[in-house]
């Protein structure tokens, strides 16, 4: 199936004013951000409509002045002196000084704070927003696609599109079935909840998702969760780049999730299993089990990448 031609996946966002916004909508806007550069890596242009802010910023009202009482001023040729022999100026300095004294001194009127009504259906559109961008942003980064826009048809094709998504460590694995090695690990994610979910924002990439549980386990804050997790990948966007990590310039970033140790250790052992395994299977019990992935882990799997609500 042809990729129809969209706007340049590098085009910046132009996001919204961000004071004010919510946690949620923080991350839709970190993940904008880090999926133009997944695009742009896939060589998968993309929709102007994925890319829109969730949040407009609102223009601001004209401001009207209420008109006040008609002030009396003198004429320009007015004469203002009595240099006329005999006759007395029209306009003298006190009066003039006086012009405008009786008018009316109209009252500000309190700027009108929004109905709890008014917030309600403000965030109801905010999230319907998120969903939809959700969708959208799923659709364009499970295309698989090769320089020309094209699905692959050989097995070249299908290792240079894994190439592009995973990083260059793919290359070096033994794969007799490089279409088989792609679409196992491809993501088939449900339809976007309305229950704000971490892991939705990770559903289009079966990697990302893992360790993104991994990395959210046990923690409770959802900033420190959301901050750390973001930053983390955007230092090593692809499996290639975690597995060549520096333990300790992974520390630096992970570390107020703390367990570092266990987390290191499962960040590695997730990321060599995908990397290597001919056909991606994960479970619970071996030879599919792989280190740090537990029952939360494996259920998000199930439930974000292979769209399984029997668990």
């Amino acid at each position: 199936e042809d990729v129809k031609p969209f706007a340049d996946a590098n085009q910046s966002v132009q996001g919204p004013v961000e004071a004010g916004l919510s946690e949620y909508e923080q991350q839709r806007l970190e993940h904008i951000r880090r999926n133009q550069e997944f695009m742009a890596r896939l060589g998968i242009p993309t929709t102007l409509s994925t890319m829109e802010p969730m949040v407009q910023a609102k223009a601001p009202k004209p401001r009207i002045r209420q008109a006040n009482a008609k002030i009396e001023f003198a004429p320009e040729n007015l004469r203002r002196s009595g240099r006329v022999v005999g006759k007395a100026p029209d306009y003298t300095g006190e009066l003039i000084d006086r012009l405008g004294d009786d008018d009316v001194k109209t009252r500000k009127r309190p700027r009108s704070e929004a109905t709890s009504e008014e917030k309600e259906q403000e965030l109801r559109e905010l999230l319907d927003n998120s969903r939809r961008w959700l969708q959208e942003s799923r659709d364009v980064l499970l295309k698989v696609c090769n320089e020309d826009g094209k699905a692959p048809t050989n097995s070249n094709e299908w290792k240079l599109a894994a190439e592009r998504r995973w990083g260059p460590k793919v290359s070096t694995m033994d794969v007799p079935d490089w279409e088989l090695y792609v679409t196992s690990r491809l993501s088939v994610p449900p339809p976007p909840s309305p229950h704000e979910l971490m892991q939705e924002f990770y559903a289009h990439d079966t990697w990302q998702l893992l360790i993104c549980c991994v990395l959210m386990s046990r923690v409770s804050s959802a900033t420190v969760k959301h901050n750390t997790i973001a930053a983390f990948f955007k230092r090593y966007p692809t499996p290639s780049d975690a597995l060549d990590a520096d333990p300790e310039e992974v520390l630096s970033i992970i570390t107020p999730l703390g367990l570092f140790p266990t987390r290191m250790r499962s960040i590695v052992e997730v990321t060599r299993n995908f990397l290597q395994m001919p056909e991606f299977i994960l479970g619970l019990q071996p030879p599919y089990k792989v280190y740090g992935i537990g029952e939360f882990s494996y259920h998000s799997y199930l439930l974000f990448c292979r769209s399984d609500f029997s668990v």
